[in-house]
Parts: C-alpha cells; structure tokens; sequence
C-alpha cells in the first residue's frame, strides 16, 4: 500500500514541476514572449535546486536541525501561491 501511495505521490510531484510551469506561462502571459519568460522561471527554478540542498545542509550543520530550513521553505511555497493567485487576478483584469 505504501508503494502505492509513493508512485501516486512521485506522479504528481513530477507533473507539478515539468507540465504545469510552461502551462501556467502561457495562461497567464500569453504566446508573445513566451520562450524568454519561460527561460527565466526554468533558470530561476533550476537556481533553487542547485543551491537547496547546499542551504539546507549549512542550516543542519549551523543548527543541528532542519527546522529552520523548513519553515523558510514553507514561507516561500506560501509565498508564491500568493503571487499565482495575484497573477490570475491581474490576467482577469487585463484579459491577456
């Protein structure tokens, strides 16, 4: 069973960071400039998983926990849902 809710789980994450970036680009900004937009967010998004593990293991190694990592990291999850929510409000109001 817990096989199962691994692969369920494995499945969705990556769908969450392959499929749904470019989608949600191309919703919210449109076709003109697509490439440049989607390079940004791809190269910001690659930065982060270069330097994640590297920042998480200094705060373990200062801290002797991960606590603080965390907390961090579920302030900029909450963070960016914020600013997605703010993107669908603006792309109602402009129609893009």
């Amino acid at each position: 069973m817990l096989v199962v809710l691994v692969i369920l789980f494995y499945a969705f994450g990556c769908a969450a960071v392959t499929i749904c970036p470019p989608l949600l680009t191309s919703y919210l900004f449109g076709e003109k400039d697509y490439g440049a937009i989607i390079g940004i967010f791809t190269m910001a998004t690659n930065i982060g998983g270069a330097f994640g593990g590297t920042v998480a293991a200094k705060i373990f190694d200062m801290t002797g926990s991960y606590g603080s990592f965390w907390l961090v990291s579920g302030v900029c999850i909450a963070l960016s849902v914020i600013l997605c929510l703010i993107s669908f409000k603006i792309r109602k109001k402009y129609h893009y």
